[in-house]
């Protein structure tokens, strides 16, 4: 009895022990963690106002709460047949669960008479914070990289905020969960677009660098955002003229790296939030740069891809390129995303060891004034007077409607000095739509016939920039590493 007893002390004696060690290796863990200084998270958009094969939101969340009166308002809300087999599965698979056998637009009822309830009794905080959504909750059997709420995004053409939609949720990774590599990013975006469809993606690859390192570089970042993005822009505008007037995709040019170099010399504590109506805000781009503040004495900034061309079901607006894609529910083609992700990751440990390399390329001036004046230059050589064309503002109008003249008008003819033959042939070819479209009777009914006409020169004026761009990228430029004081001084700040 003695012996089982002793025998019985030990065992607790050593479980006690290794229970005592495994708490310690935990507080040291805990304690010599620091954050990557380099990382990569996403977020997934998605669209509810058409069902896709592969799932919603709603695989991965699930209500806060699931309450009976308001599944009975919900139920009697239904189509018939969809009532009727929503009735069967309660039966038969799902005795237990009143939510999973709902169909997508039945669970957008529900959620927005849960809202209801819970803002009728004064609780509005229980249902959103900002644009996260607080009715949803990640399942348990959901990736552990996701965060605990989805986010809802305004409908297109309105602003966050009262009333609120269910029908552009977001799914994004967690701050304390990234991808530290491309194929880890990658790998997320497969699983995440093949099981909810969200396949709208936007990668954020972060640095956190220090101050004086970070502002060492501005020039070379200035330059490097311009010419990536150069060729972004040329890329999307080839495949689509709505991609030459996206409301959310422009060109980058002076103004934005301007922005950029504003930000950072700054260095406020808090993320810098762009100004939308602003013509030289940083995220309104194909790679876009974002600041999040300060972090234990490092500048916390982004490269955002705000957009990579992925199949997926038909959207309801024909757009090719960037942001948004056509093609077949049949998967995701990551391969554009992968070169893509595998450049920003480059340019970011670049960045990070301050040798950023100097692309010494021209920045680009957005200037109507002086576009105009170069096409009426060329048009006075080939004999025409200003009344015998629409100008470059008129023509714009007329194609797209808007006041404004889009940046991507402006494009081609923002970089100065005098006209390259590649420039000189889109103009004369611009003349002769611009003058026939001033000649034309019931200019109105043909606005597509020339829309079409007007991308077709865009278009070949793009594919002949092309590789000009692609080749300064590409060119071995010398590095222009952090002066050696300012390396001494920050040895230890960057692993």
């Amino acid at each position: 009895m003695v012996l089982a007893l002793h025998q019985v002390i030990g065992v607790v004696r050593g479980v006690y022990k290794k229970f005592l060690f495994s708490l310690w290796l935990c507080l040291i863990g805990s304690v010599a963690y620091a954050p990557p200084n380099l990382f990569i998270q996403q977020e997934h958009e998605g669209n509810l106002t058409f069902e896709d094969p592969r799932g919603s939101v709603f695989t991965y969340y699930e209500p806060v709460e699931v309450r009976e009166d308001l599944i009975r308002q919900t139920v009697q809300s239904l189509w018939w047949p969809d009532r009727t087999i929503y009735w069967i599965q309660r039966k038969t698979w799902y005795r237990k669960d009143a939510w999973t056998p709902l169909p997508v637009y039945a669970k957008l009822r529900y959620l927005k008479l849960l809202e209801q309830s819970l803002t009728g009794n004064g609780q509005e905080n229980l249902c959103w914070n900002e644009n996260v959504c607080r009715l949803l909750v990640r399942k348990k059997n959901a990736p552990p990289y996701l965060d605990d709420n989805p986010r809802m995004e305004a409908p297109p053409g309105q602003t966050n905020g009262s009333p609120r939609s269910f029908l552009f949720p977001e799914i994004i990774t967690r701050r304390g969960a990234p991808a530290l590599s491309v194929n880890e990013a990658i790998g997320r975006a497969e699983r995440i677009i093949g099981e909810t469809g969200h396949a709208g993606i936007h990668f954020h690859v972060f640095v956190r660098i220090p101050p004086e390192r970070l502002r060492a570089q501005l020039s070379q970042l200035g330059s490097m955002l311009q010419l990536m993005n150069d060729k972004l822009y040329l890329e999307a505008a080839r495949e689509s003229f709505n991609n030459i007037v996206h409301p959310a995709l422009h060109p980058w040019h002076q103004g934005r790296t301007q922005t950029v170099e504003r930000i950072i010399r700054e260095g406020n504590t808090q993320p810098h939030t762009p100004e939308w109506n602003s013509p030289n805000n940083e995220k309104s781009v194909n790679l876009a740069f974002r600041y999040w503040g300060m972090e234990d004495g490092m500048m916390v900034v982004s490269l955002e891809l705000r957009g990579v061309p992925i199949p997926t079901p038909p959207p309801r607006i024909s757009v090719v390129g960037l942001e948004e894609g056509m093609g077949s529910p049949r998967g995701a083609d990551l391969s554009i995303a992968r070169a893509l992700l595998t450049q920003l990751m480059s340019l970011g440990e670049a960045l990070l060891e301050g040798r950023l390399a100097n692309a010494n390329d021209e920045q680009r001036h957005f200037d109507l004034e002086r576009a105009e004046s170069v096409i009426r230059s060329r048009a006075e050589r080939r004999g025409l007077r200003p009344g015998d064309y629409f100008t470059l503002a008129q023509f714009s109008r007329f194609l797209t409607g808007d006041i404004e003249v889009s940046q991507g008008f402006l494009f081609p003819f923002s970089t100065g000095g005098n006209p390259d033959l590649n420039l000189l042939r889109f103009i004369d070819r611009f003349l002769e739509l611009s003058a026939g479209a001033k000649r034309t009777p019931n200019i109105e009914n043909h606005v597509t016939n020339y829309k079409n006409q007007f991308w077709e020169a865009y278009r070949r004026w793009a594919l002949e920039e092309l590789p000009r761009v692609r080749h300064s990228l590409s060119a071995p430029r010398p590095t222009n590493p952090v002066p050696a004081r300012c390396s001494q001084i920050l040895e230890a700040a960057v692993p």
